[in-house]
C-alpha cells in the first residue's frame, strides 16, 4: 500500500465494518491492496510473526472489499 492510498483503504474498511473498525482496526506495515483500473477495491492487512529456524509467517488480521466491489473476486485474489 502506498502512503497516499491509506485514507482510501481506511474508508473502505469503515464502510465494510462500520461498528468494529473504530475499536479494532489498525494498519500494520504489511498491507496489500486490490485495485482495478486505478480504483482500490479492497485490502488485506497482515502481521508477520516469528516461526522456528528464523523464519517468519503471516497472520491475516483483516480482509475487506468495498461494498460496490463485492462479487468481483478481489478478496479471493488478495488471499
Amino acid at each position: 500500500m502506498r502512503l497516499e492510498e491509506k485514507k482510501v483503504v481506511h474508508n473502505i474498511m469503515s464502510r465494510s465494518f462500520p461498528l468494529v473498525q473504530r475499536w479494532f482496526f489498525s494498519f500494520t506495515p504489511h498491507v496489500l491492496v486490490a485495485e482495478q483500473n486505478g480504483q482500490l477495491l479492497g485490502a488485506i492487512v497482515l502481521k508477520l510473526v516469528p516461526l522456528c529456524r528464523n523464519r517468519k509467517g503471516g497472520l491475516i488480521y483483516w480482509v475487506f472489499t468495498a461494498p460496490e466491489a463485492r462479487g468481483m473476486g478481489a478478496g479471493q485474489r488478495l488471499i
